[in-house]
């Protein structure tokens, strides 16, 4: 339900959080057009950028993510920023082998979603680090994804648990986003 979730005002993005008909939540997820390798996304490192805020409403959550081409989460993947837009922002990354849903490495922040943020994901020499407003966050991970990754940006009802939604409205902002790869793979496309 895209074209009742994102639209483009005052020079942002934004993801109307919202219900429709019965109270059933809208999603979306949008997916920034960086060709690599002559490819749309297939990243296999890179430094990611996107400067967001978001109010508080509860029952949604983002997921601004670097997702597996596959399509399948076992292949590993990275989230940030991530979390219930009631709670603080964090970064999770998929391990190569862990199913979608299963225990993932979580890093949390004591930040919260309301006040404008830049995140940035730097990977890198097979590890990822993770910065919030030029800050890290916890130090580098190791990180081999099995699959070229795609950047995502989604916004809707949370995931991973019943939460109600009806009743809750509100948006997400998106500034801009950024993606540098390295030289090497930029050629190749």
């Amino acid at each position: 339900m895209a074209a009742r979730v994102l639209s483009i005002s005052g020079g942002a993005l934004r993801f109307s959080l919202h219900g429709g008909p019965g109270g059933q939540p809208y999603l979306a997820a949008a997916e920034p057009r960086v060709r690599v390798g002559g490819q749309l996304g297939a990243f296999q490192s890179g430094l990611f950028l996107v400067r967001f805020r978001s109010a508080i409403v509860p029952g949604y959550d983002i997921a601004f993510e670097l997702w597996p081409v596959s399509r399948d989460w076992r292949d590993g993947g990275l989230q940030f920023p991530a979390g219930d837009l009631t709670g603080p922002v964090r970064a999770i990354i998929g391990q190569v082998g862990v199913p979608f849903g299963n225990p993932n490495l979580v890093i949390s922040t004591h930040s919260s979603f309301t006040r404008w943020h830049t995140a940035t994901i730097e990977w890198r020499d097979r590890t990822v680090r993770f910065f919030l407003d030029g800050r890290e966050i916890g130090p580098s991970h190791p990180f081999t994804p099995t699959s070229p990754l795609r950047w995502l940006l989604y916004a809707g009802p949370e995931i991973s648990s019943a939460s109600n939604t009806e009743g809750h409205a509100g948006q997400l902002q998106v500034a801009w986003v950024a993606a540098y790869v390295p030289r090497a793979i930029r050629r190749a496309g």
